[in-house]
């Protein structure tokens, strides 16, 4: 599979504007700078359309489907809400499979769109959902969407950094929660070039890139431990194309432990009065391991259940 070159770049940005995908705010990080000697700002993907940066590759892949075509995912959630979104946008039908680990807030959220928007909840692990959603995208009429591993949907995470870059020329990192790696592979080839350092951070329970980086090459790792940041867990495709992106245009991938990343929730509340789920708060953590003095942090998603939220605030708190 290509990367995705800036002919891809530019459809995506073009297709995610004509669809209404937001051009979220770019924040000071007012606490988090006071407390690191730098310069942090928080790009708000968390008050994006479908509460996620998802719906941008979602878009930019569903726009280059045929109408006649289903589009056919494997979602821990935001990404399903991403592709149901652009799908009723641009009246394409599909069918999206979820882990029965999904919070059900997102399994709520993707079974309000009904119509041509099927949803399916699937017993095992995300890697499971995978091989299942793959199954049926085999019969003819559907195309498979992966979350990550498809230059179209790269493409569309690029206009992360695309747009943090533009609010804030001075930059000198985009650091990004990592899962299959669509968003820092994008956000690597929008920063190829200006002197910008793009930066992942993986949950140490589920590091498929980093093991994949210090190994040389894809490999499976177990999914032994329940990680809360949903959204970040799984392997990577055998072919993904997101590996060799990182590994040429990235700067690396750190990791953060499950006491971080819930402690970041807690935080990202307490200072600045703002939801996010484990998974967009991965990279807070790391954030003083990136060697810059301006610092772009995306926060990815919203997608958490009340509860689940509440009761991570009130047993963290400010650690």
């Amino acid at each position: 599979m290509a990367a995705p070159g800036p002919a891809e770049l530019a459809a995506a940005a073009e297709a995610i504007a004509a669809a209404g995908v937001r051009r979220t705010p770019l924040v000071r990080a007012r606490a988090l700078s006071r407390e690191l000697g730098r310069e942090v700002r928080f790009k708000l993907e968390c008050v994006q359309r479908t509460g996620s940066f998802k719906v941008r590759g979602a878009v930019a892949a569903v726009a280059t489907v045929p109408e006649d075509v289903t589009v056919v995912t494997a979602s821990a959630g935001n990404h399903g809400l991403g592709v149901a979104f652009a799908c009723a946008r641009l009246g394409r039908a599909a069918e999206i499979l979820v882990p029965r680990s999904t919070d059900p807030a997102k399994v709520d959220a993707l079974e309000a769109y009904g119509g041509a928007i099927s949803v399916r909840v699937v017993d095992g692990t995300y890697d499971d959902t995978e091989t299942a959603a793959r199954e049926v995208a085999a019969a003819p009429g559907r195309r498979f969407v992966s979350s990550y591993n498809d230059a179209q949907v790269v493409a569309g995470q690029s206009t992360v950094a695309a747009e943090s870059l533009e609010q804030w020329p001075e930059a000198e990192a985009v650091v990004v929660p990592v899962g299959g790696g669509g968003l820092l592979a994008g956000v690597a080839l929008a920063c190829a070039g200006r002197g910008v350092a793009a930066w992942g951070v993986e949950p140490v329970r589920s590091p498929a890139m980093a093991v994949a980086l210090r190994e040389g090459a894809i490999s499976r790792i177990a999914e032994e431990e329940p990680t809360a940041a949903q959204g970040l867990v799984g392997n990577l495709d055998a072919d993904s194309l997101t590996f060799p992106l990182v590994r040429d245009h990235a700067a690396g991938v750190l990791l953060a432990s499950e006491d971080e990343i819930l402690d970041a929730v807690a935080r990202v509340h307490a200072d600045q009065g703002i939801v996010v789920e484990p998974s967009a708060a991965a990279a807070i953590p790391r954030l003083g391991d990136v060697g810059a003095s301006r610092i772009v942090c995306v926060l990815t998603g919203a997608n958490v259940s009340g509860d689940v939220h509440r009761e991570i605030v009130a047993t963290r708190g400010r650690r």
